[in-house]
């Protein structure tokens, strides 16, 4: 949702003098609060008991779809993500998720920043870094939200750690590492 926000606020300033910038954050706007839905209704839907033969959910998209999405909002992304990176399953859900939410801190707190993705796999680990340098222009004010805590749980229950602060040229990096062992 705070990718939301922000992109919607990113379209109104660009409105008039870039109608195509404008266009291309709308179209981001779209999909994110389509996938947000999903999200959504995938979650309620959890809260019952889940019918026989359904195991974990899927991630909406690929890595690749989701560092392409915010490139596309007008976040400056690199990203190398290892193909042997598997996106089914608590693991893959989990992955998604972390990149998604330290993407998402980038564009709030640092829009307009470079930012870097590296996810790779190795020895028997899933390695995510993603990290951002300073602020190119201001942040938006808004409020503080549960997503490096939520985060940090998500990882903590498949005996990960994670680790997030600023770096010494002024950006911020979060970085994460999971086991690839037989995860529910």
């Amino acid at each position: 949702m705070s990718l939301i926000v922000v992109q919607s606020v990113a379209a109104q300033a660009v409105f008039d003098s870039a109608p195509d910038r404008a266009r291309a954050a709308l179209e981001s706007i779209e999909s994110e609060a389509h996938g947000t839905l999903v999200e959504m209704r995938r979650l309620l839907g959890g809260l019952g008991p889940r019918p026989e033969g359904e195991g974990t959910p899927s991630p909406p998209e690929t890595l690749e779809q989701l560092v392409a999405r915010v490139a596309s909002a007008g976040q400056p992304v690199t990203a190398e993500i290892d193909s042997n990176v598997h996106a089914g399953g608590s693991l893959g859900l989990t992955v998604y998720r972390c990149l998604q939410e330290a993407l998402t801190n980038a564009v709030k707190h640092a829009p307009g920043s470079p930012t870097s993705v590296v996810v790779r796999c190795a020895g028997g680990r899933v390695e995510i870094e993603v990290e951002n340098g300073p602020p190119a222009r201001p942040a938006e004010p808004g409020e503080g939200g549960r997503g490096l805590a939520g985060m940090r749980e998500r990882v903590g229950i498949l005996g990960g750690t994670m680790a997030a602060g600023p770096t010494a040229r002024g950006g911020f990096r979060v970085q994460v590492s999971m086991p690839t062992g037989d995860l529910p």
